[in-house]
């Protein structure tokens, strides 16, 4: 069977993001690693949090982190729809253009200045 010339490509560019996934992880770990070594020793984090490994509670907090974030905006995308409905429900429709006298003793609508 025959490969498409695309599907070598994308396995070079999945490869490349790989590569340079892994190298700014370990940049990142080296970075970590470097901060705690100067930490004093009573304030450096030991193996485990109460008998827990770190990777679970980093796990964790991220995952905790992530979903703040998704109920946040959710509860600010819901407010600004109620918002959005409520400005355009006080409004009247102008479907009574026609008669100026109705208008004019209705008060403002949308559309119409």
């Amino acid at each position: 069977m025959t490969e498409h010339p695309g599907n070598e490509q994308l396995a070079n560019k999945a490869a490349d993001f790989q590569a340079a996934a892994e190298t700014y992880y370990n940049i990142a770990v080296e970075k970590v690693k470097d901060a705690v070594s100067l930490l004093p020793d009573d304030m450096r984090p030991g193996p485990d949090l109460y008998g827990i490994p770190w990777e679970p509670v980093i796990f964790t907090g991220l995952v905790g982190l992530v979903t703040f974030l998704l109920f946040t905006c959710r509860c600010y995308r819901s407010i600004k729809s109620r918002l959005y409905q409520s400005k355009f429900s006080l409004q009247k429709p102008c479907s009574f253009l026609n008669n100026p006298s109705v208008l004019l003793s209705t008060g403002p609508c949308y559309g119409w200045r």
